[in-house]
């Protein structure tokens, strides 16, 4: 890590501006200052682009605006906004949702940290939003053999510690894993892109690094289960359809690209019995419905049915 090597942050954003300044603040506040803060704007209907405006944040040097024509989803838009920081010859991504806020030394951690490691992807600590010392997502500390889910379980992690999979929530990009392995997948639309580019960025010989001294808050994803017949049946992410479907979809597709057939087989049937129990559950059998149509979908690698579930 060079000192004249240039980072780009990229953030993707959708109607959601009153999340979006407390976002950009903490990214412009940072302690290491960025040459590039990319904001990829999935065509906001609640007025994004006058809140830029009128806020002064589009009047920042370093602030590189791009409005979508349509809503291409956060697969999409970190899509395009990797590849339009990877053109303009940055040497670092810095990829977040619009939802999340950095601690001020949190990219300066990261780079301190990794730079004695020679490390080419790194992951903040992401700490729920909320305050609760809970993780945000649980993370896999390899090095230990030890699945994290507070903030305090990483106090025996050292400085730096390789993981297997992080969320597109502070992950920092070298643009050497990117000339090598590609941008997040488009046409995932939703959910699943960063388990996949995780799972590629491995496949090709890279190591993940989270730093635990470098922090970055996000609502904690784990609130968002249900259970299922009371536990007995563990618990489902269930969420709207679009987040439900592309769910489904995107995981069958994974399964089936780094797992195997058989694996993908197991998948499916055990996500099948538990959505099944959780229909019977709800007295709603929509969603079984909707997982059957996105293994269909996932096998023969069918993308697009996700538009049916946009507001026009």
């Amino acid at each position: 890590m060079g000192e004249k090597e240039r980072i780009a942050a990229v953030i993707v954003t959708y109607n959601r501006k009153e999340l979006l300044g407390p976002c950009l603040d903490s990214v412009l506040s940072q302690t290491m200052p960025l040459d590039s803060i990319v904001v990829i704007d999935n065509a906001s209907t609640d007025g994004t682009p006058d809140f830029l405006r009128d806020a002064g944040y589009l009047g920042k040097k370093a602030v590189d605006y791009a409005r979508m024509l349509k809503n291409i989803g956060g697969a999409g838009g970190f899509y395009e906004g990797t590849k339009r920081a990877y053109e303009s010859g940055f040497d670092w991504f810095w990829l977040m949702d619009d939802d999340a806020i950095a601690d001020r030394r949190c990219l300066e951690n990261m780079i301190n940290n990794g730079r004695s490691a020679g490390a080419m992807v790194l992951s903040p600590l992401v700490v729920d939003k909320d305050g609760k010392n809970l993780l945000s997502f649980d993370v896999y500390d390899k090095n230990r053999g030890k699945l994290l889910k507070n903030a305090g379980d990483a106090e025996g992690s050292g400085k730096i510690f390789e993981t297997t999979a992080v969320s597109f929530n502070g992950i920092l990009i070298n643009r050497a894993v990117a000339a090598k392995i590609g941008f997040p997948r488009k046409e995932f639309f939703i959910w699943s892109d960063d388990v996949e580019y995780s799972l590629r960025i491995v496949k090709n010989g890279f190591k993940i690094n989270v730093v635990p001294q470098s922090i970055f808050y996000h609502p904690r994803f784990m609130n968002r289960y249900k259970k299922i017949m009371g536990g007995i049946f563990g618990s489902m992410l269930v969420g709207s359809e679009l987040y439900f479907y592309c769910r489904q979809r995107n995981y069958a597709v994974i399964m089936m690209e780094y797992k195997g057939f058989l694996a993908t087989a197991c998948f499916m049937a055990k996500e099948a019995i538990k959505i099944f129990f959780y229909s019977l559950q709800e007295r709603n059998f929509a969603f079984l419905k909707l997982a059957l149509f996105a293994f269909y979908h996932a096998i023969g690698k069918r993308f697009g049915y996700e538009q049916k579930f946009l507001k026009p």
